[in-house]
Parts: C-alpha cells; structure tokens; sequence
C-alpha cells in the first residue's frame, strides 16, 4: 500500500516554520482543499479496506478448517 500526499513542487525553507505556526486544524483543512490529495486518500482507503476485508475472509476460512478438523 502506498500513499503520497507531497506536493510536486519542492519544499521552501520557510515551509518548515509554516508548519510549526500553522494548527492542525489548518493544516488539515489545507489538505482537504486539494482534489489531488483526496483522490489519492480515497484511493489508499479503499485499498486498505480491500485489504482487510481479504484478510477478515482467509483467516474466516482457517478458523473454519481447523474447526472441522478438530
């Protein structure tokens, strides 16, 4: 699973101090603002969840086997 949420332009050196000043709330809220950076979380959760949801199945399955079997 892969996700990246950078944007292509390269890092200023005042980014660093932006970060530090600027909430989380408003960070966050920046980061909705960008279709980009939503299209690729959407896309990293579905693959998340398809992930687990094959896991949730086979580990199913084997509890089932070794219910027969014992």
């Amino acid at each position: 699973m892969h996700a990246r949420f950078a944007d292509p332009e390269p890092a200023s050196p005042d980014s660093v101090d932006k970060i530090e000043t600027e909430t989380l709330e408003s960070r966050i809220e920046h980061f909705k603002q960008n279709p980009n950076n939503m299209t690729v979380l959407h896309e990293f959760i579905d693959e998340v969840v398809q992930h687990a949801e094959t896991e949730a199945n086979k580990r199913a399955l084997e509890a089932q086997k070794s219910q027969q079997v014992g």
